[in-house]
């Protein structure tokens, strides 16, 4: 039977050298690099259970608990951004935690916002998608999600803007766009806050051509059929083993690599190519081999098994073994795999449509 080269093993390379890319808060204020937004990770909601010396524990909104520890380095803020202390924590309060992305940091909290006393998470209510339009005048716009459905957003004086955006006037359709509502009106919402921001993609693919004098190169990405054209630009970052691509000139057909992008909204580019911000590439001969990858969502774990499926719908049930290799910042073991996450798995093919999971590598939550 012949091998076929495991992305996943291309995605967990790639993903180490990523870590190595996140930079400071200035530099990032300063370059206004996407990198950082892309790779932070999510906070954590929940209700302060317990306080103790350097830790507290809190309750999610699901019923886990989770313990966080704080050092001289951990921030406290409000909601409106006043400074606080751990001191300022409360048995019974609602808080969101957010942590480092890597396995060693998980529970060392690095802000804390101390949310309002009336804070009541059922009345939360949220949305992702694109905005399709502007309408100043009515202060909303419309967010239109992937599957095609819109809905109308409506902001006020207590609206609050981030990433790219400080106000309404900011916004522009195209745009990515999160909204956290503070309650709903008919079909439409009422945003708490809205962060907004040049559309970031992440493509892991073959490189099938490279224009050098023209600035960009061609990527067969393993999820699409059709390949697609990126840019790259003065501040578009080259990583790959032993510094081998500092340049576009560099990357050479036949490479496997993941490109993160960002493509702009609103300016005066001439194409529609997205810009990379980052090319993280590999030789074909420094990646091992498998029978069989398959990316998809998780949707079933048990004792010694994962079920995948993929875009196509179909399930695929993976073994596992001690010797399977999990590799991400989120997960370190069959254990730590939840139903929704994003995985490739590289396998063994053990004939009568039985696989044995060699890695699974979870997809970084963004």
């Amino acid at each position: 039977m012949s091998k076929k080269i495991v992305f996943p093993i291309v995605v967990a390379f790639v993903l180490t050298l990523i870590a190595g890319l996140v930079v400071s808060s200035s530099a990032s204020a300063q370059s206004k690099n996407p990198l950082p937004r892309l790779i932070r990770a999510r906070p954590t909601l929940g209700q302060v259970t317990s306080i103790g010396n350097g830790q507290f524990t809190i309750e999610t909104r699901n019923g886990e608990q989770r313990t966080f520890q704080v050092d001289d380095r951990t921030r406290y803020r409000s909601k409106e951004k006043t400074e606080l202390t751990f001191s300022d924590l409360e048995t019974g309060g609602w808080v969101a935690v957010v942590t480092g992305r890597f396995l060693n940091a998980r529970d060392l909290a690095r802000l804390v916002v101390l949310l309002p006393a009336d804070f009541d998470p059922e009345q939360l209510d949220g949305a992702r998608g694109k905005v399709s339009a502007v309408n100043l005048a009515a202060s909303e716009f419309t967010i239109e999600y992937q599957q095609g459905q819109k809905t109308v957003v409506t902001t006020d004086e207590e609206t609050i803007f981030r990433g790219q955006v400080t106000s309404l006037a900011d916004l522009k359709a195209g745009m990515a766009v999160g909204v956290i509502a503070k309650e709903t009106t008919g079909d439409g919402l009422v945003a708490r806050t809205v962060r907004a921001g040049d559309p970031i993609g992440v493509h892991l693919g073959e490189v099938t051509g490279v224009k050098a004098a023209g600035g960009s190169f061609t990527l067969k990405p393993v999820s699409a059929s059709q390949p697609m054209v990126v840019s790259v630009d003065e501040q578009t970052r080259f990583r790959s083993k032993n510094n081998q691509i500092a340049e576009l000139k560099d990357l050479e057909t036949g490479m496997f690599a993941m490109v993160v992008t960002k493509t702009p909204v609103g300016d005066e580019r001439t194409d529609d190519a997205p810009v990379a911000v980052l090319v993280a590439a590999v030789d074909k001969a420094d990646l091992p081999q498998v029978d069989l990858w398959v990316g998809g969502r998780v949707v079933s774990t048990g004792k010694n098994s994962l079920t995948i499926e993929n875009r196509d719908g179909k399930e695929f049930t993976f073994q596992t073994t001690g010797d399977t290799r999990f590799r991400s910042r989120e997960v370190r073991s069959l254990a730590d795999l939840q139903t929704g996450m994003l995985a490739l798995v590289g396998a063994k093919e053990l004939g009568n449509g039985s696989y044995q999971a060699q890695i699974v590598l979870v997809i970084p939550r963004r």
